[in-house]
């Protein structure tokens, strides 16, 4: 969870939008839209006009919406509730980690994605 409160805090910096955080402020800086003064962008290759650059920004601004999204998931709870939704959220067919008392996000293991 501090990961993702990090995260959001160097992107608001970065794009000087404090105004908008997390799933939003993601939507904004990975938009195909073109910039405007008050909402920057951020580019992760050039625009070709591709269907790799259309894809490579939608792919960012769904990453950030599961970032977010997940990471709400203990947060919203109390300890009791946080340590059953940990272990229900982190599928064992994923593989996933998380140790007793933590609380920072699962480890992933990539043996299972394929």
């Amino acid at each position: 969870m501090q990961a993702a409160i990090r995260v959001n805090a160097e992107t608001q910096a970065k794009l000087g939008r404090m105004v908008v955080s997390e799933t939003a402020l993601f939507k904004e800086a990975f938009s195909l839209s073109r910039p405007k003064e008050d909402s920057p962008r951020f580019r992760l290759m050039e625009d070709d006009g591709s269907r790799t650059y259309e894809n490579l920004h939608r792919g960012a601004r769904a990453f950030a919406e599961g970032l977010y999204a997940g990471s709400a998931i203990p947060a919203c709870t109390c300890p009791t509730a946080v340590a059953w939704s940990s272990s229900r959220w982190c599928s064992s067919r994923h593989s996933a980690s998380w140790p007793a008392g933590s609380t920072g996000l699962p480890s992933w293991s990539h043996k299972n994605f394929g």
